[in-house]
């Protein structure tokens, strides 16, 4: 009860006796802005208070000689000396506050820049001295796309012909280079310069880009454009992501099954197990003639030597239903950086992923002429039944060491690898056939292969000098692998209702057996000097590439020994379309 009296005693003591004020007023020395929230306490006192939004308070208090002290945060502290209150009245002070200086050691904040990020893409376009067109990863993530050439559609500039085949300006294969981390990449095609970009999946893709101007340090093959595929070296922070997907398209039904002429037990992963290839009883190097023996063979004996031959051969011309398998689609991606003292970062990422996919539709193909008058006639009208097994694979390994921002080496491993095996049934009419049946087996398989090791080597010459070393040793090949290509047609009989087989001249049930690959080494240095905001720059450098294509190609068809029979000719049943090559019809 005695310390609850005192303290009404002392608050009875206080308002009830004559007081004054201090009025004080703080603001910036500099501006003379009033600060807001700064402090004001009466030395030796209870008593203080802060300033408002005007930057000022008041303090009611006993007369008498006080010392005032104001801080805010950022400023040196004032203290007002001999501050005098006088009963009943008002002490104004303004108080104005220095910014006061903090010394600290030297405090380096580096941030590395997303390059797979939208805003990383605008700063490269904006810095770049090319016409540039890039699509980042962020960006092809948000559209859904599976591979590099379904993201080129988003690239102003750039057409996509066949799903596959990316052109700059509308410009052939010819005027179109691909690169893969700056390097030029073989091409699976035996009959063109560009790369099937369907190959590669976005999942490894770091951006996309068209390049439509040349510059000097660009491969001396540039003409219309160049297509340019970054893929990732490792990421800022640990990544393990494991995908699955599965689709299902009600057009395809387990009772509807789709029709292929050869299942091999590792076609479900996209690989041939050698039951297409090539026969080993083929000569590797002569053509075979019907009239011409090899050596000094006799003809009838050379007859019975070209029967033995055809009968080694496969004979799976007889199409075989396949249950419908609803696609699915498997992925990892694994990935981490690391840190090795203060200087040292490093860091890997590796990515791997399968899909596959079942087609079955129908498609219309024509073909036309025209005559001195411009009259277009139609030579060639069928409707094709498609259907078949396709798969993709890839796997991806990249790592990379960095010190301090001066120097960088990364390493790039790639594989991607598709595989097609479809077949085509076709009725309607050709230039030899008014009504007929049109059957083609195809299967085949594209590979790349492809090793880029880069380095980045950053040199202070002077204050306002930066010097650039880097290089890049690349190594890459690409095959393709089409093996019994087969193709036989039928006209219809009127009369009997049946199919005939089509011999064309004696030639019927041709086979094609195709193969390549194209390698490709190339070596480039280039040295850098420019001006610290890199606004003026001189560059020097040294290419090397060395190509090699080969690509071949062979082509078998079935002749008759002496004349065509009605039995070997004629089909009866649908379900026998391709039994004219069986083997017990050999010679």
């Amino acid at each position: 009860m005695k310390l609850i009296m005192a303290f009404f005693l002392q608050l009875s003591s206080l308002y009830g006796q004559d007081t004054g004020k201090i009025s004080t007023l703080v603001v910036d020395s500099s501006t003379k802005e009033a600060l807001i929230g700064a402090n004001v306490l009466v030395k030796n006192t209870d008593f203080g208070g802060s300033t408002d939004i005007d930057g000022t308070t008041s303090i009611t208090i006993l007369p008498g000689n006080y010392t005032v002290v104001v801080t805010y945060i950022g400023y040196n502290v004032k203290t007002v000396n001999n501050v005098k209150v006088e009963l009943g009245e008002t002490t104004n002070l303004k108080v104005e506050l220095k910014q006061s200086v903090i010394e600290v050691d030297e405090v380096n904040v580096s941030v590395k820049l997303n390059s797979s990020t939208s805003v990383s893409v605008l700063k490269e376009r904006k810095n770049s001295d090319k016409i540039v067109d890039i699509v980042s990863s962020e960006l092809i993530s948000k559209s859904g796309d599976s591979n590099a050439a379904e993201a080129f559609r988003r690239v102003t500039g750039v057409s996509v012909v066949g799903g596959k085949f990316v052109y700059v300006r509308g410009l052939g294969d010819r005027y179109t280079n691909t690169q893969v981390n700056n390097s030029p990449i073989p091409s699976p095609e035996p009959e063109k310069r560009t790369v099937p970009l369907n190959l590669f999946s976005t999942s490894i893709i770091e951006s996309i880009s068209a390049i439509k101007t040349f510059t000097p340090d660009m491969p001396g093959t540039f003409a219309g454009g160049t297509v340019q595929v970054k893929t990732k070296a490792y990421p800022d922070r640990m990544i393990l992501d494991l995908k699955t997907g599965m689709s299902y398209n009600s057009n395809f039904k387990q009772e509807n099954p789709y029709q292929v002429s050869f299942i091999g037990e590792n076609d479900i992963w996209g690989y041939d197990n050698g039951h297409r290839d090539l026969p080993q009883e083929i000569p590797k190097t002569e053509m075979i003639n019907r009239f011409k023996p090899i050596g000094d063979m006799p003809l009838k004996s050379w007859f019975q030597k070209l029967g033995e031959l055809g009968g080694s051969f496969n004979s799976d011309y007889k199409l075989k239903e396949k249950q419908i398998i609803q696609p699915l689609s498997i992925g990892l991606d694994l990935g981490n950086k690391f840190k090795a003292g203060k200087n040292v970062e490093y860091g890997f990422f590796l990515n791997s992923g399968f899909k596959n996919n079942v087609t079955n539709r129908d498609e219309q193909f024509n073909r036309y002429s025209s005559n001195d008058s411009n009259t277009l006639n139609k030579f060639i009208n069928i409707i094709n039944n498609k259907s078949g097994y396709n798969t993709q694979s890839t796997f991806g390994f990249s790592t990379g060491v960095k010190y301090k921002d001066s120097h960088e080496i990364k390493l790039y491993n790639l594989y991607t690898h598709s595989s097609k095996n479809e077949t085509f049934q076709g009725v309607g009419s050709n230039t030899n056939i008014d009504d007929g049946l049109f059957i083609k087996h195809y299967y085949v398989e594209k590979s790349i292969y492809n090793t880029t090791l880069t380095g980045a080597h950053r040199i202070k010459r002077a204050e306002s000098f930066n010097s650039k070393i880097d290089w890049k040793i690349n190594d890459g090949h690409s095959t393709l692998y089409e093996p019994d290509t087969k193709f036989h047609n039928y006209y219809k009989n009127e009369i009997t209702n049946s199919y005939i087989l089509e011999t064309s001249s004696s030639k019927a049930g041709n086979r094609d057996f195709t193969n390549g690959i194209d390698k490709n080494r190339n070596f480039d240095i280039n040295y850098s000097l420019s001006n610290n905001d890199a606004s003026k720059e001189i560059k020097l450098g040294v290419s090397y590439q060395n190509k090699n294509r080969t690509f071949k190609k062979r082509s078998f068809y079935y002749d008759h020994s002496h004349t065509w029979t009605k039995d070997i000719l004629e089909i009866s049943e649908n379900d026998q379309f391709g039994s004219s090559f069986a083997k017990s019809n050999m010679y």
